[in-house]
């Protein structure tokens, strides 16, 4: 459903595999449009997280030959928590990563995104 209007369904083409680079072009361009919002800090993606929203982070790489890399924000709990500083702000959300390591938690590497390997990222929620 985007913006207050029901959307019939495509079938035989519905679904299809997206390279990260390409989702994060999609939610830049119609993220707004199907409830996503864009949010600042690595406090607040996982503050969303914990409040039962979808969050993720997702980064485009330079290189656009080379797919980007996108990772859930899980809820803290007995899962895991995040990494906080001092002040109780989140320098590492908990998150999952896909592939052989899917639904191994971890607080992993601060401010993974921000490698000089990618173009662009952002800290998304759909609650």
């Amino acid at each position: 459903m985007q913006a207050g209007h029901s959307v019939a369904p495509r079938y035989g083409n519905t679904i299809r595999e997206m390279r990260a680079n390409d989702l994060f072009r999609w939610l830049v361009s119609y993220g707004q449009d199907f409830g996503w919002r864009r949010v600042s800090t690595p406090t607040d993606v996982q503050h969303s997280a914990n409040l039962g929203a979808v969050a993720l982070i997702i980064a485009r790489r330079k290189d656009d030959g080379r797919s980007g890399h996108v990772s859930m924000v899980v809820p803290e709990g007995a899962g895991g928590l995040a990494r906080r500083l001092s002040d109780g702000s989140v320098s590492a959300p908990l998150q999952s990563q896909a592939g052989s390591t899917n639904f191994n938690y971890s607080a992993g590497r601060t401010d993974w995104w921000k490698a000089t390997k990618f173009a662009d990222s952002a800290l998304w929620v759909h609650a």
